[in-house]
């Protein structure tokens, strides 16, 4: 899935933006200190970059973090080169296709067609994508059978919590515990654009189980 064209617009713009603050040093007492930049330009530049990313990517995302890990030693100008090299990885991604939003994959009734948009993006060359929805719909599931257990949770239940809580009431084995924790250590290689780690046969894997899982305790 192509990523919205307004945030390569605006990504462009701010990668723009962001050489004009690189290349705009600071004097102090007359002489021109080429580590320094101001802080007032970059702080706007920063705090618009970083919205971006985090509504685009996810707070959680390597783009938002990597940003913000950068963006520790401001006012210095290898702060706002760094910024730079981050934003320009997130367009490169944008622009050759490699990033979706989940959301646009997962919707309510994915349960009744788990395969869909999992396999889809699995048999089109996106193994880490396919195993960020799995993921989605696994969650979804514990989520789904806590409810039916009675397990109170808050908005943003973690899968760890849940995932313990489902096999300490003995809805399912403490193997199929230890399995989910796995298959969670997948999602969350590929949910954080480490892609290189994310190994096919291992989504393979997951996409078959996750199936088996839903089938067998929701259907």
């Amino acid at each position: 899935m192509k990523a919205d064209q307004r945030v390569i617009t605006r990504l462009r713009e701010l990668i723009e933006e962001g050489h004009g603050v690189a290349a705009s040093p600071i004097k102090v007492t007359g002489v021109i200190r080429a580590t320094w930049v101001d802080s007032g330009r970059t702080s706007e530049w920063r705090t618009k970059a970083s919205s971006l990313l985090g509504r685009s990517f996810g707070e959680d995302s390597e783009y938002h973090l990597g940003f913000a890990r950068a963006m520790t030693s401001l006012p210095n100008l290898d702060a706002v080169v760094q910024g730079l090299g981050v934003l320009r990885a997130a367009l490169s991604d944008c622009e050759g296709g490699h990033l979706f939003r989940v959301q646009d994959l997962v919707h309510a009734d994915v349960l009744d067609d788990f395969g869909t948009p999992a396999r889809a993006l699995f048999k089109s060359g996106y193994p880490a994508p396919a195993a960020v929805v799995a993921g989605c719909i696994l969650e979804d599931a514990l989520r789904t059978l806590c409810g039916k257990a009675g397990i109170a949770l808050d908005d943003r239940p973690k899968l760890d919590f849940m995932n313990s809580q489902l096999a300490a009431r003995a809805v399912y084995t403490k193997l199929v515990q230890k399995r989910i924790t796995a298959l969670a250590d997948v999602r969350n290689l590929a949910a954080h654009g480490k892609w290189d780690q994310v190994k096919e046969a291992d989504v393979e894997d997951m996409l078959s189980y996750v199936e088996r899982f839903v089938a067998e305790h929701l259907t």
